[in-house]
């Protein structure tokens, strides 16, 4: 354990990535959000106010998790432990891979950056605001255990599992508030399965039953373990939960041909589903 402790606090090595990340994405956010609203309200014609704002919080997030999964996706890569659950564990404790730590500090910097700004977007008037103030928090807390524990490579896969999703759901909610009603049925498609199969079958699957084997004949090795595993299966019930919102609003968008609100904000006002009034609208984009 000593190893452990050392590599997060005795360099300050996590510390200071982790700062710098988290300083990082809370002063950029602000700035690049404004600059990307502006500038798609003005090529797209954007009449909605509340979609003005919203494409600019939508865009981040875009560009946040197409990064983070090509950064999660470059620490796998040729990691045998991406398939063999048992490879996670096989010569626990190690010392933290450096490509690991950075990847987790990372994540670690922009989930604690979105929970202080989670109070101030639009997304603060989802229904599932709770749901989604429980989901940073159990992503920090397994980010957090699992470099302080030693459960590094769980995490990164975890969080590469997780990723992926997100990237074709902000992706979608881009290109529906920037009025491209019909490209935007594809990433909406790919959606459904980029979160049914890593998130509601592999994860569970791979990381947490799997892993539940191995801490049942090998429990005194792994600390903490089973709040780990609990705050893993509180991800895997809110990825259920959501999986469910997002079949029902994709079914009902196939059949009213009328995806407008977001995919986790059923309860949004009435008039970010209305565009506001106009003299002449601008034609629609296929």
């Amino acid at each position: 354990m000593n190893c452990i402790h050392e590599q997060l606090f005795g360099t300050y090595g996590g510390v200071y990535q982790f700062l710098f990340f988290f300083t990082f994405f809370t002063v950029l956010r602000h700035p690049t959000t404004k600059f990307v609203s502006t500038l798609f309200t003005k090529i797209f014609a954007i009449q909605n106010p509340r979609h003005q704002t919203k494409v600019g919080e939508t865009f981040w997030f875009f560009m946040y998790y197409s990064s983070a999964w090509a950064f999660s996706s470059f620490a796998l890569w040729g990691k045998p432990y991406v398939t063999n659950s048992d490879a996670m564990f096989a010569d626990y404790p190690t010392t933290i891979a450096p490509a690991n730590l950075a990847f987790l500090m990372f994540e670690l910097g922009f989930y604690a950056s979105s929970f202080a700004y989670l109070f101030f977007e639009t997304r603060k008037n989802h229904s599932d605001f709770w749901m989604m103030f429980s989901h940073h928090i159990a992503s920090m807390f397994l980010i957090g255990v699992g470099v302080y524990f030693h459960y590094d490579k769980m995490a990164v896969v975890s969080l590469w599992i997780h990723d992926v999703a997100d990237i074709f759901l902000e992706g979608a909610k881009v290109l529906s508030y920037c009025r491209f009603k019909t490209l935007r049925y594809i990433p909406f498609g790919i959606l459904v399965f980029a979160w049914g199969v890593p998130r509601i079958y592999y994860f569970p699957k791979h990381v947490i039953l799997s892993s539940f084997r191995i801490f049942m004949t090998r429990a005194a090795e792994f600390p903490m373990i089973t709040f780990f595993l609990g705050f893993m299966s509180l991800l895997w019930v809110l990825d259920c939960v959501w999986w469910a919102m997002i079949l029902k609003m994709v079914i009902k968008g196939l059949a009213t041909m009328n995806l407008e609100k977001d995919v986790r904000s059923s309860s949004d006002s009435e008039a970010e589903a209305t565009p506001a009034p106009a003299k002449q609208q601008p034609a629609k984009r296929e």
